[in-house]
């Protein structure tokens, strides 16, 4: 091999080297640009959609804070009710306690106008007479019961709710109560983090949230950030502009991010550096590995055909002079050929893998969209279940208190005080039943109403009635009397025996026959 042709190979090589170089710039520079517009969609999308979601979240936790308060509010009212209305009421420590186990709250107390607790189920550390308090005094003078106070004092450890209802001129009752059940409600469903934190952008995408005037981290997936200055962190004062689509660093972490200003909050839609490398790079990479495939096979084959021209040589007609370069006619048809051919390939595999890129980040998108929609529904069925419980759990203590009133008092059983009674549980209706089911008074315009002992049900069928025997027979009988109702034939499940007839005499039938027969869970079917 001469000089000249190693010469010229290292030439190919080098303009290989370039064009690949150059076509990797601009493939990962394509790729970025469609990656970004790809992410930058997503992140309108999240944002157009927080404002609703924060406002929602807000009316929640109004909501939720007025039924609270509502609740104890109740409690309070109903302890007021008894000592109006001759319900068993007086003002002791005793008293206090037993109430206090009937509401289910921390403490029960009787308070005068200027502050002195007269009665008390526990110690508090409320002092009444000071000025915070003044909201509980309002209940004398409207009647109603006042609307929550609540005292925080960390150093003290002392966060309750107070809630009073008026007595009489001279004083009022006041429920004391832990707020935390309120405060772990409006964290799970009414804060910054319950709403951010379902929020998925790509593969690794998230939002976090800024102050607007302090620049303090307010919520981020990562809670070691929390409460840490965003620009300090590495985020750039000026990329917090509502609108703005900026590179930015937090925590040494490289981000995409969309900004949107809501309030006195910067919600920052971000995506990792790494998440669009990743995707970008395979793209990237198969597509150079096609482009480089090619430009090899068309630079070996043009140096054998030089090689082998050196060795054999060629007619000068071969050969076409352009300037100082001589171009082989022969050689660069068939270059030209399979560059075409390699060019097409190139294209190929380009529309192959955006289209593959394409669809792979839809894909992720509709995945994360489908995984919120099935976070969402299963935190909403367990929020109803819960809620649900609770519901039954409330109104069946206000049951047990109109109970206890009633049975303190039972000439309130009339219509115009059980509507009293109604009101102060903040219920609708108010019914009371004597020992046979009978319905004894009302509040409501349904006066009709019975309570059956038993269910009124349909008889079941005697094959149902069979099986059900059958089943509770095999299940109790064999482990306990092996082979006593399973192989009798006069003690089988199925058909029940007359009792006491041959071979049920013995002791061992006797007892199988009250294992075989006594009534089970199948109630309906042994009394058919």
């Amino acid at each position: 091999m001469s000089r000249k042709l190693k010469v010229k190979i290292a030439v190919l090589v080098l303009v290989a080297a370039a064009s690949m170089a150059v076509m990797g710039v601009l493939l990962s520079t394509m790729q970025t640009e469609l990656s970004l517009d790809g992410y930058a969609s997503e992140m309108r999308q999240e944002s157009d959609a927080l404002e609703g979601l924060l406002a929602s979240a807000d009316e929640g936790v109004e909501q939720n804070t007025v039924t609270f308060d509502e609740i104890y509010q109740s409690k309070a009212a109903s302890v007021a009710f008894m000592a109006n209305n001759d319900a068993g009421f007086a003002a002791t420590d005793a008293k206090m306690v037993e109430y206090q186990d009937l509401l289910g709250v921390d403490n029960v107390l009787v308070v005068s106008r200027d502050g002195a607790i007269v009665a008390k189920a526990q110690d508090t550390p409320a002092d009444f007479a000071y000025a915070r308090f003044n909201q509980l005094r309002t209940v004398f003078d409207d009647g109603e019961p006042s609307a929550a106070v609540e005292v925080e004092l960390p150093e003290q450890n002392w966060l309750k709710r107070y809630y009073a209802a008026r007595i009489d001129d001279g004083s009022m009752v006041v429920v004391e109560q832990d707020p935390a059940e309120l405060r772990q409600l409006v964290e799970d469903t009414g804060s910054t983090k319950s709403v951010l934190k379902n929020i998925a952008i790509g593969q690794h995408g998230f939002m976090f949230a800024v102050s607007a005037q302090d620049c303090l981290v307010e919520y981020h997936p990562n809670d070691l950030l929390v409460g840490t200055d965003a620009i300090d962190g590495g985020i750039d004062v000026a990329d917090l502009e509502d609108g703005a689509y900026a590179w930015m660093v937090l925590a040494g972490e490289n981000l995409y991010g969309h900004v949107s200003k809501i309030g006195d909050t910067y919600y920052i839609a971000a995506v990792p550096e790494s998440d669009m490398a990743a995707t970008r790079n395979v793209t990237v990479g198969v597509i150079l590995f096609i482009f480089f495939a090619v430009m090899a096979v068309v630079i070996m084959y043009g140096i054998f055909v030089m090689r082998e021209d050196e060795r054999e040589g060629r007619s000068p007609e071969d050969y076409r002079h352009v300037g100082p370069l001589r171009y082989n006619k022969v050689i660069g048809r068939k270059a030209a050929v399979l560059s075409f051919v390699g060019f097409l390939a190139i294209l190929g595999v380009s529309f192959y893998m955006q289209t593959l890129f394409a669809l792979s980040s839809q894909s992720v998108a509709n995945n994360e969209r489908a995984a919120e929609v099935v976070e969402t529904t299963q935190r909403t069925q367990a929020r109803m279940d819960e809620l649900i419980s609770q519901y039954d759990e409330r109104y069946l203590g206000k049951a047990r208190v109109a109970g206890y009133i009633l049975d303190q008092n039972p000439a309130l059983e009339n219509r115009d005080d059980l509507q009293k009674l109604a009101d102060v549980l903040m219920i609708q209706y108010v019914f009371t039943y004597d020992g046979n089911g009978v319905m004894t008074a009302t509040n409501s315009s349904y006066a009709n109403f019975t309570l059956a002992r038993t269910p009124r049900t349909s008889p079941p069928s005697s094959a149902s009635c069979s099986r059900a025997r059958t089943r509770w027979c095999r299940k109790r009988s064999p482990t306990r009397y092996p082979g006593s109702c399973a192989s009798t034939s006069a003690c089988r499940c199925t058909t029940r025996p007359a009792p006491w007839t041959a071979p049920c005499r013995s002791a061992f039938a006797r007892r199988a026959w009250r294992t075989c027969w006594r009534p089970s869970p199948s109630t309906a079917c042994w009394a058919a």
